[in-house]
């Protein structure tokens, strides 16, 4: 999984409380979180990886 911030807009990326953001994983899917605060956007990469991490799990009992 790689997220990738865009911090070329002024109300995301640096010395702000929010970002824009994409989440891509290894199956190609991407999600836009659009404008979101640093906070939030933590907490979705922390379920995104917990998701990840269950499939794999479950993968290895079937």
């Amino acid at each position: 999984m790689i997220v990738a911030n865009d911090v070329s807009k002024k109300d995301s990326g640096f010395e702000v409380d929010t970002n824009v953001a994409k989440i891509i994983r290894r199956d190609g899917k991407i999600e836009d979180t659009g404008l979101i605060k640093k906070e939030d956007l933590a907490n979705l990469i922390l379920d995104r990886v917990k998701e990840i991490w269950n499939e794999r799990r479950n993968a290895k009992f079937d």
